[in-house]
């Protein structure tokens, strides 16, 4: 969930809470945020630090995968990992991270859940994926009585459906999300199956692991489903001879041309980018 070359350079990399016993790691890029908490052997001084993005991406390649332990020093700029044999320093990004606690929801809040098995969610949403349109990667997500249906259209009319036989006793609810969002948190998890809390369409929705007790959760908002349609109508009356047009018409009636192809393969409902998590 981490930004890449954000601006706001502090979502730029994983904020690291320590609280007493307990380790929390947070990122965001406004439009999904994952936190993640663990507990830690020794009572810690209450403290908070920004890691690069650079620094974690390197961390992952480096971090053994059994339970060494791993040691980690914070100055007022820098941080310092031992583990084995290894000693990892890095900067510190300044700077004022999110106030993550209020737009991260709970069951209490997301009261309306569903489970649904890791890998075949996984897989139906790559079928599905096939079939979004490349820029946006919107799907659309429709839970009613009849269970869960999955839809993705592209720009040439081509459509892809997945349904799941889901108890469903909650209103109906008709929401967009961006696919890569699903597949990459989908795609961390090694549980057999996820959660997924739901408050309204236009609401955040909540994913975590049942086993977890919440100490894993992923927060994504959807997307609004934007019907885009451009018509074109052509000029009424004659068109003069090409061989009269003066240069500029000529560019503006290769323009108008343009656009009007252009309009009928994007003639469709295309998903944007909905209300983002807040990062006052």
């Amino acid at each position: 969930a981490m930004a890449s070359q954000d601006v706001r350079y502090y979502l730029n990399g994983v904020l690291f809470v320590v609280e007493g016993k307990k380790l929390r790691t947070v990122a965001t890029d406004t439009h999904r945020l994952a936190c993640c908490e663990v507990d830690v052997d020794d009572e810690n001084t209450p403290m908070q630090a920004i890691i690069p993005r650079k620094t974690v991406r390197e961390l992952i390649r480096l971090l053994p995968e059994d339970d060494t332990p791993v040691r980690v020093q914070f100055t007022d700029l820098q941080v310092c990992f031992s583990f084995g044999n290894i000693t990892f320093m890095s900067k510190l990004i300044e700077g004022r991270f999110p106030d993550y606690k209020r737009v991260l929801p709970s069951q209490d809040t997301n009261p309306n859940a569903l489970e649904l098995e890791r890998e075949a969610i996984s897989n139906a949403l790559r079928r599905v994926g096939i079939m979004t349109n490349e820029k946006f990667h919107g799907i659309r997500w429709i839970l009613n009585g009849e269970g869960l249906q999955i839809q993705s259209t592209n720009s040439d009319h081509e459509e892809a459906l997945e349904r799941f036989d889901v108890p469903w006793t909650h209103d109906e609810l008709d929401m967009g999300f961006n696919i890569t969002y699903l597949l990459e948190v989908l795609g961390i998890l090694k549980n057999k199956t996820v959660r997924f809390n739901f408050s309204t369409a236009s609401g955040s929705v909540l994913i975590t692991m049942p086993e977890s007790q919440e100490r894993f959760r992923y927060v994504v908002m959807p997307m609004r489903m934007a019907a885009i349609v451009f018509s074109f109508r052509p000029p009424i009356g004659r068109i003069r001879p090409r061989s009269v047009i003066s240069p500029v018409m000529a560019v503006f009636l290769r323009t108008l041309r343009w656009v009007s192809a252009e309009a009928r393969e994007v003639a469709m409902v295309m998903p944007a980018e909905g209300p983002s998590l807040g990062t006052a």
